[in-house]
């Protein structure tokens, strides 16, 4: 049987990221993020589930990995690699407001951006949380102070800029979306945003 594009996709991030997250393989971030995007899933569009879903695994490999966008159109068609597009900082500094404001063109790279924020937020909380029993406590310091400090400039970024990563009328026009749709992805955006509003006031 063919792979669906997720399949695909999963297979090559898993062989393309060389980098760790934290102290794991990389596959552990992009598996907390299609986690979360599963649990909204069911409010996108079929027929552009399975294109979400890949970009979701996809959506670090530009910026981290270097791999540009004829690769991945041609591995993975238009529809994703826009979307991963759409999802990469090209520039070498953190995320501006122009980022931000390019996300909010597509409803499903919001959606998938505030699931990756989410994994974020709870690898940092996690990561203040259990530290390992046998580090030495200027190392458990050291890491629960990176992790605050992480968790500190996530809260900042959300409260300047993703808070603002919500349905917009253009999108009817862009995407000619039928009411129930348009209806369907705001309300998963509303359902992430307060899952972040609720792991930012723990």
């Amino acid at each position: 049987m063919e792979p669906t594009l997720a399949q695909k996709a999963e297979k090559f991030a898993a062989d393309t990221h060389k980098g760790l997250y934290g102290t794991k393989p990389y596959t552990h971030h992009l598996k907390m993020v299609i986690d979360e995007l599963l649990e909204v899933i069911d409010l996108i569009p079929k027929q552009n589930q399975d294109a979400v879903i890949a970009a979701a695994w996809l959506h670090d490999i530009m910026e981290d990995e270097k791999i540009n966008n004829a690769v991945l159109e041609d591995e993975f068609g238009k529809e994703v690699s826009e979307l991963v597009w759409l999802l990469t900082n090209h520039t070498d500094k953190r995320a501006s407001p122009e980022y931000y404001e390019k996300l909010k063109s597509d409803p499903f790279a919001t959606i998938i951006k505030l699931c990756d924020r989410i994994a974020n937020v709870k690898y940092s909380l996690a990561g203040k949380e259990k530290l390992h029993p046998n580090e030495s406590d200027v190392t458990k310091l050291d890491a629960q102070m990176r992790c605050e400090h992480k968790f500190s400039m996530y809260k900042h970024e959300n409260d300047v800029f993703v808070s603002e990563l919500k349905y917009t009328e253009s999108w009817d026009i862009h995407f000619k979306l039928a009411n129930d749709v348009g209806f369907n992805l705001d309300k998963a955006i509303s359902k992430l945003r307060l899952k972040l509003v609720h792991l930012f006031n723990q």
